[in-house]
């Protein structure tokens, strides 16, 4: 079977990147890391397919504000590793160390399977390099919501360094993991404790500010409202989402009716995009863009894009 190669152009078509820059931001990502893949056909796509069919009969964790404690252990992890050897490879999050040698994944509205382990690692590399600089360099300032071990701050500002950073989620693991980042003197980074159930209107946001989420908000399940009116009353500059957009999957198409089943059984987020179409119609939001990112596990896509500003 013939490899493939995720290429420039390939890349820019998969996270819908129609000004083409993929290749202008992140060459040095495509140069460094291995994108071999092939393409599933025949009984091996079928016995992927089978595989989701089985996964979905599964019982499954499904998001919501009782998994804060998982997540509080999972970022504790990180933050006893980071404190014992001082490496920010220790700020990866532990789901990429599950990753098995070859991995069957979603690629450009198909199956596909890894040749090297570390496959679905480097696209998600490739991505949050041009999702980062593409949508947030404008601006003096950056809050992330569910910044986790603040790897994608650490990423940012190795990327547009001097910024000011804030990194927030309802861990505090998460807080106490950035703000130990944040006594280096290269990064200009705090954590502060953040529930997306029960947001801080305290919380004071600097002028031409920019705010994102990176696969957080898809942990409230429906409940997003109050985070939503929590960014409108704020007045951010422009809010970016990179999250699973359950708008964006068509029934009727194979692949897709499976992805929105296991969608909703996680209990991912609700119909967001809907909530911010609605607020555009009222004149109270402006929609810069909404695209859909192909890209994903065995199981869903993860990381459309959603990129819009408060009026």
């Amino acid at each position: 079977m013939a490899y493939k190669t995720l290429t420039t152009e390939v890349a820019a078509r998969i996270f819908a990147d129609d000004e083409g820059l993929v290749a202008e931001l992140c060459n040095d990502v495509l140069e460094s890391h291995c994108f071999d893949y092939v393409t599933l056909s025949g009984t091996e796509r079928d016995e992927a397919i089978v595989s989701i069919l089985k996964g979905l009969k599964r019982e499954m964790v499904a998001s919501g504000s009782h998994r804060a404690q998982d997540w509080e252990k999972g970022w504790g992890e990180n933050l006893a590793k980071f404190s014992e050897e001082q490496d920010i490879k220790n700020l990866t999050p532990g789901y990429f160390s599950r990753v098995e040698n070859r991995t069957v994944f979603r690629l450009d509205g198909d199956l596909v399977a890894s040749v090297a382990p570390e496959l679905i690692y480097n696209i998600c590399e490739l991505h949050r390099t041009w999702f980062m600089t593409r949508y947030l360099s404008d601006f003096d300032t950056v809050f992330e919501f569910g910044c986790g071990t603040g790897w994608n701050l650490t990423r940012f500002n190795e990327l547009r360094p001097g910024k000011q950073l804030f990194g927030l989620d309802w861990a505090q693991s998460s807080v106490d993991l950035v703000n130990k980042l944040g006594e280096q003197d290269s990064i200009n980074l705090t954590g502060h404790r953040f529930n997306f159930f029960e947001p801080d209107y305290s919380l004071d946001v600097p002028e031409n500010s920019v705010m994102f989420t990176l696969t957080a908000l898809e942990q409230v399940g429906d409940d997003f409202e109050s985070f939503l009116e929590f960014l409108l009353e704020k007045k951010f500059a422009r809010c970016v989402h990179a999250e699973p957009i359950k708008e964006f999957y068509d029934e009727d198409d194979l692949l897709d009716n499976l992805g929105l089943q296991y969608h909703n059984k996680r209990n991912y987020l609700g119909p967001f995009l809907t909530a911010l179409r609605r607020l555009e119609d009222e004149g109270r939001i402006v929609i810069e863009r909404a695209d859909r990112v192909r890209f994903g596990n065995l199981f869903n896509e993860s990381l459309s894009t959603i990129v819009w500003s408060p009026q």
